[in-house]
């Protein structure tokens, strides 16, 4: 999902019009229409987080970078492993990638 469609998406489910969500972050109207449409291709870091404290969702979700937020709290768990560990948890890692791309493979087979 884009930018743009996420941040229709975000409006409609909160039933606002573009008007109404423009003037609660503070840009115009165009301007949120050209985000939404995907043409405005670089928006400042200072709207994307004033739409993301709008909606009450981090930039992460509005960017559909989900995932960043569980990853970085699985880092934060692992910072006082031992090197040991670490090393184990690595391995780990890399057999369910490998696994993941096995099954991915036979599934394009069937």
């Amino acid at each position: 999902m884009t930018l743009g469609e996420k941040i229709t998406q975000l409006r409609v489910e909160h039933n606002e019009s573009l008007q109404e969500l423009a003037d609660s972050i503070g840009i115009t109207k165009a301007h949120l229409w050209e985000m939404e449409k995907n043409r405005s291709k670089n928006p400042s870091l200072s709207i994307l987080q004033k739409l993301a404290n709008h909606f009450k969702i981090s930039i992460d979700s509005l960017v559909g970078n989900e995932n960043a937020s569980s990853i970085q709290a699985y880092g934060r768990e692992f910072e006082n492993l031992s090197p040991k560990s670490l090393e184990v948890l690595k391995k780990m890692a890399k057999f369910l990638k490998e696994s993941e791309t096995e099954r991915t493979e036979e599934t394009k087979k069937e």
